[in-house]
C-alpha cells in the first residue's frame, strides 16, 4: 500500500504568505489600537469587532472554501478599486473624509487583502491578481487625483507595499512549474 505525500509547500508562495499576514496583522493590531483609544470604550470595541469579524470570516472562507471565497473576493476587490476612483475624481473631499473618519482606505484595504492572503495558499494566481488589483489600482487613481500633491498620495499608499509583494509572489508561484516530480510508484488516480 502506498501513501500519496503532499509536495513540499512552495516557498515563494510561504513567503507570501508570511509577508501578507505579517502585515495584515500588524494593521489590525495598529487599527485596532486606534479605535480603542479614539474614540475607545465601548464605542471602540463595537468599532473594532465591527470590522474585525468580517475579516476573520472571509479568511475562514478562503481557508475552508477557496472555490467559494474566488467569487466573494472579487468582488469585494471592487470596495479599495470604489475608493481610489473616489479618490481620483474629488481627491481633497476623500483626505478631509479619511481625516475626520480614520484610514478607512486601509481598513477597506487590509478587510480584502486578508482574505486574498489565505487564498494565497491554495490559489495563488488568482489571489496574486486580485492582490494586485486591490493595491495598485487605488494608488495609481490616488496619486493621479491628487494632482500637484501626488508625491504626498503616493508616500501614503506606499504603506502597503507588503502587499504588492504578496500579490507578485504569489503570481510567480502560479506561473512556476510544478518543480515537484511525481514518483513512478504513485497510482495515476493520486496524482495531481
Amino acid at each position: 500500500m502506498s501513501l500519496h505525500t503532499p509536495p513540499d509547500p512552495d516557498p515563494i508562495r510561504l513567503v507570501g504568505f508570511l509577508l501578507g499576514s505579517g502585515f495584515v496583522g500588524l494593521i489590525v493590531l495598529f487599527v485596532s489600537g486606534a479605535a480603542l483609544t479614539d474614540p475607545g470604550g465601548w464605542r471602540g470595541v463595537g468599532l473594532t469587532v465591527a470590522w474585525l469579524l468580517p475579516l476573520v470570516g472571509l479568511c475562514a472562507l478562503a481557508l475552508l472554501h477557496p472555490t467559494s471565497a474566488i467569487p466573494v473576493l472579487a468582488v469585494l476587490t471592487f470596495l479599495p478599486v470604489g475608493f481610489g476612483v473616489w479618490n481620483l475624481v474629488d481627491h481633497d473631499s476623500v483626505r478631509g473624509w479619511e481625516d475626520s473618519h480614520g484610514p478607512v482606505f486601509l481598513v477597506l484595504l487590509v478587510g480584502v487583502a486578508a482574505g486574498l492572503v489565505v487564498l494565497g495558499l491554495s490559489r495563488p494566481g488568482v489571489a496574486g491578481i486580485l492582490l494586485l488589483i486591490a493595491t495598485l489600482v487605488p494608488t495609481v487613481l490616488g496619486t493621479v487625483g491628487a494632482g500637484g500633491d501626488w508625491p504626498h498620495e503616493l508616500s501614503i499608499n506606499l504603506v502597503a507595499a507588503p502587499l504588492v509583494a504578496t500579490g507578485v509572489l504569489y503570481v510567480v508561484t502560479a506561473k512556476r512549474p510544478n518543480r515537484t516530480p511525481e514518483s513512478p510508484h504513485q497510482p495515476t488516480s493520486a496524482r495531481a
